[in-house]
């Protein structure tokens, strides 16, 4: 039981509990990172309904390795520097500001080199999943998502190991996660 509280409690603030707020102290240098993508536009659609934001400093890294002893995890935690998740309700009246946000948002990830890693649609839901490769290690991973009753964005900043992720989550048993697994480069491509 022990080995699973720490990547639940952390994971499941982003995945269960997303409306909870957390932040640690950190500089400001997670924006020069190649896989930070400028969430700040979702302020002028006021106060999110979930919001999460985890800055994965060095000691909250070595406190979560010393509450858990799985140190997959740790060495997944340690290339991450930080987690944003924003969920905003939808509604008729707001939909098309947001779907016009996501498209602007869109065009920003292709012109800066984010790479289309996966694209769901159904009906009028809609989810994409972009990541910014650089030397060869995925450094940011974003995810815009609309759906009839919700939109929401994400920003992982960090060395992003995919298929590390993916174990984590199945041995966890956190749903959603599970399915992050990819191969060698040539594989995506």
């Amino acid at each position: 039981m022990r080995n699973r509280i720490m990547p639940v409690m952390l994971l499941g603030l982003l995945l269960l509990r997303p409306d909870d707020r957390i932040a640690a102290q950190v500089s400001e240098d997670y924006k020069k990172h190649p896989g930070y993508i400028d969430l700040s536009f979702v302020s002028a659609f006021g106060e999110p309904q979930k919001s999460v934001e985890i800055f994965l400093t060095p000691g909250l890294v070595k406190l979560i390795a010393a509450l858990d002893e799985d140190r997959e995890l740790e060495s997944v935690l340690k290339k991450l520097v930080m987690i944003k998740v924003y969920t905003f309700d939808v509604n008729r009246s707001n939909r098309h500001k947001f779907e016009s946000k996501i498209n602007d948002l869109r065009k920003k990830l292709k012109q800066s080199q984010w790479i289309k890693f996966i694209n769901v649609k159904e009906d009028t839901n809609r989810t994409e999943v972009y990541i910014r490769e650089t030397n060869d290690e995925i450094q940011g991973l974003t995810i815009l998502s609309i759906e009839d009753r919700e939109v929401t964005f994400v920003n992982i900043v960090g060395i992003i190991d995919l298929e590390s992720i993916g174990k984590l989550s199945r041995k966890y048993n956190i749903p959603k996660l599970d399915s992050l697994q990819i191969g060698k480069k040539e594989d995506r491509q």
